[in-house]
This record gives structure tokens, C-alpha cells and sequence, in this order.
């Protein structure tokens, strides 16, 4: 065993109180593989309920949403493990905080609302209503918007000094991966195969990127003229924005998913639906450099600010604090 291995292979496991869970059928086999770069050891929680999505705040605050269980689960990082729960709506989906970590927004799907989270009492304080149900959400530089989709194939902007709706697009079919820069909001739609542009100033449809495929998570890169895309087609693609045209893809080992990078090594981590296995790549070289062999159904990942800890909901039920 190498000394990466044996770091690796002091995974600790423990039990959530707010969530009922056995040992003997929902803990996970342990770590297999070399860690990814810049990251060592994994910290395994177990977690119930289907964890699905993840976001972390400037304050290091995490909240990880439970499908199943109508809450958020908390952490407080770098502490590895799980501080507490927010009582949401039912089924809550993705989450996104402002830029402060003062509020986190959720999207509570078959409630067909937005949650607003008041981040220091770990209370949701105000719902808005939506046309469909809910699922991919973003908080806009500045923190005066916080775009939504919904299954009534929109895109809504909520105010968020009122919690209203301010304005409404339409968008072709369900879209569910989201990244912003500026006034320009980048939208995928898994079933048409596209990453719709937005100039979010005039609410207009500027372009539209036939990526093909089923485009997932997106993350557009520092300077801005790449974007990055997680595709259910198993390839990591490298897309230019002035040119609108392919960079190039990478083969990933299952239907791309989840998608983040790391702010200390710029390194980009996908996970995919099948294998249960976060893979590394270079933004640079576009060729993998490290994978992570964690099992069961592994959905979205975010990092801390400094990079020093990702966090990795499992839909089987455990969360992997990588670090």
C-alpha cells in the first residue's frame, strides 16, 4: 500500500442522529483508489434520505439536500461532519447561497416553490411560488436576482429585497445545469442537447450552444471564454464561448452528472451516474489526472473557497468529505 492509499484509507463513518441509518445495509464500501489531486483522505457520514445536491457559502457553511426527508442537512467546514438540519419543503433539490453566505436558496420541487433560508438561525423564512416544479437555481452577482427552471419549461427571476417573481423565459423542455457571469446566464437542457446563453440585463435568448448529447452540470472557467460541461453522453466537454464551437471532450467512465472546480488547483471534478466515481481533469491538457472510486449513486459537488475540502452528496445515502 502506497502512503496515498493508507492516507485514503482512514475513512471514518458516522451516523447522522436527525436521520435514521444502519450500519449493516447503508454503509458504503470504503475508498479503493489514489484520492484526487490537492486532496488526500475522504470522511464518509452516513446520511439517509437520498442526499442529492450540495452547496457550500463563503462562510463555509454547507447545506446538503435530502430528497426524501424535506431538509437540508448543515455542516460547518472544515469540520467533516454534520452539524445540524433545516426543515424545507418537499423533495428539495438544488441549493445556492449569496455571495455573503446569509441566505441559501433552495429549490423545493413537488412544492413547487423556492425556499429562502435564513442561513444563522438555519430556518426557512419565506416561500415563492412557481409555475412547475422547480429544480436547477442560481444566485446572480449582486445578489438582487435568483434565477430558477421549472418543469413548465421556464426560466424565472425572482427579486429577492420582495421574493417575487420579476420576470419570466422560456426554455425548451427541463433545464438543469446553470453558471453566470455578469449580465450572461449559460443554461443547460439535458433532453435538447443545447446551452442556451442569457443576457439576464434584457431577459432575451442571445444564443444558443448545440453541445449534443445530454449536457448536465456547466462551469465557466476563470477568464470567462470557456465553459466547461458535465454530459450524460459520458464526456467531459470543452466548449469556446466567442467562438461557440467544440474545444474538444474527454471520455468519462459512466453519463456525466455533477461538475466543479477546484479554486486551488483549478482542476476540474465530474461524477458520474454509473461506477460511482468523481474523476479529475485538466482544463489545460483536457485529459484526466486523478480519479476517486467512492461507490454507490454520486450526484453533486462543491468546494469550500479555499479548495481544501469538496463535499460529494450520494444519492445511496452518505455524504464524502474529500480533503
Amino acid at each position: 500500500m502506497s502512503a496515498t492509499q493508507a492516507r485514503v484509507a482512514a475513512t471514518a463513518v458516522v451516523c447522522f442522529a436527525i436521520v435514521a441509518c444502519n450500519s449493516t445495509s447503508t454503509a458504503p464500501p470504503p475508498p479503493n483508489s489514489t484520492p484526487p489531486v490537492g486532496l488526500q483522505t475522504d470522511t464518509r457520514v452516513l446520511l439517509g434520505s437520498r442526499p442529492y445536491s450540495v452547496a457550500v457559502g463563503t462562510n463555509n457553511i454547507a447545506y446538503i439536500s435530502q430528497l426524501d426527508a424535506g431538509t437540508l442537512a448543515a455542516a460547518t467546514l472544515p469540520a467533516l461532519s454534520l452539524s445540524g438540519s433545516v426543515p424545507v419543503g418537499n423533495t428539495p433539490t438544488e441549493v445556492a447561497f449569496n455571495s455573503s453566505g446569509t441566505k441559501a436558496y433552495v429549490t423545493n420541487q413537488f412544492s413547487q416553490d423556492v425556499g429562502v433560508i435564513d442561513v444563522a438561525s438555519n430556518t426557512q423564512t419565506a416561500t415563492v411560488p412557481v409555475s412547475g416544479n422547480p429544480f436547477a437555481l442560481i444566485v446572480a452577482p449582486g445578489d438582487s436576482v435568483v434565477y430558477v427552471t421549472t418543469t413548465a419549461d421556464s426560466l424565472f427571476g425572482i427579486a429577492t429585497a420582495t421574493n417575487t417573481i420579476t420576470h419570466r423565459l422560456w426554455l425548451p423542455i427541463i433545464s438543469n445545469g446553470m453558471a453566470i457571469r455578469d449580465s450572461l446566464l449559460y443554461v443547460s437542457t439535458r433532453d435538447a442537447g443545447i446551452v442556451s446563453e442569457i443576457n439576464t440585463r434584457s431577459n432575451t435568448l442571445l444564443r444558443v450552444f448545440s453541445v449534443g448529447g445530454a449536457p448536465q452540470g456547466v462551469v465557466l472557467s476563470p477568464s470567462k471564454t470557456e465553459l466547461y460541461i458535465a454530459n450524460q453522453d459520458s464526456t467531459l466537454q470543452f466548449w469556446s464561448i466567442p467562438a461557440n464551437a467544440s474545444l474538444g471532450t474527454a471520455r468519462i467512465a459512466g453519463r456525466g452528472f455533477g461538475l466543479a472546480q477546484s479554486p486551488a488547483t483549478q482542476l476540474l471534478f465530474v461524477t458520474t451516474l454509473e461506477g460511482g466515481e468523481v474523476q479529475v481533469f485538466s482544463p489545460v491538457t483536457r485529459a484526466q489526472v486523478d480519479s476517486f472510486m467512492i461507490g454507490g449513486v454520486v450526484r453533486r459537488i462543491a468546494f469550500n473557497a479555499s479548495g481544501t475540502v469538496a463535499v460529494v452528496a450520494n444519492e445511496d445515502g452518505w455524504v464524502d468529505f474529500l480533503h
